[in-house]
């Protein structure tokens, strides 16, 4: 267990290591966050993918045991990928050999298997922990002011 691994969202269980995960062009989405100011976004020359936010994916030619039993047993064609972890199975993610999506520039052919992201946890990068904690803090002392301004008057003492 590392600080890289992806995790499902519903029960933490460890799914695979953050590298495995690549964008639609097949750059390796942690590279492509460090190398974009950590926005995750396809800012390296690459056409603006609307799944690139909701989406993960992963190439059949880094996939876990896991995945490739599960992709076995739907026969390599269409099916849903869930949590290895028998006591969760929630939804993961899914795999489609079959359809042969592209990308929006019509450029690159997509992975097969994706990952959606509200359904798997993503380790930070180290630049975005530093910001968002900055940010965090500046909005406890916000709403600790906004508390203290807040509350109701007092009734005069003393009558």
């Amino acid at each position: 267990m590392t600080d890289d691994d992806v995790k499902c969202a519903k029960c933490r269980h460890i799914l695979f290591a953050d590298s495995l995960l690549v964008t639609s062009h097949g750059v390796v989405v942690a590279d492509d966050m460090n190398n974009s100011g950590g926005g995750g976004g396809h800012h390296n020359n690459q056409c603006s993918d609307y799944r690139s936010n909701t989406v993960c994916y992963v190439t059949e030619h880094s996939m876990n045991d896991w995945m490739r039993q599960q992709i076995d047993s739907g026969d390599w064609t269409k099916g849903r990928l869930q949590c290895p972890n028998h006591k969760c199975s929630a939804r993961i993610g899914s795999y489609d050999f079959i359809t042969g999506q592209k990308c929006r520039c019509g450029r690159h052919a997509l992975p097969n298997i994706q990952f959606s992201r509200s359904r798997i946890d993503r380790p930070l990068p180290l630049n975005n922990i530093n910001n968002s904690s900055g940010q965090l803090a500046a909005a406890a002392t916000t709403a600790a002011a906004v508390v203290v301004t807040s509350a109701p008057p007092q009734p005069p003492t003393g009558l």
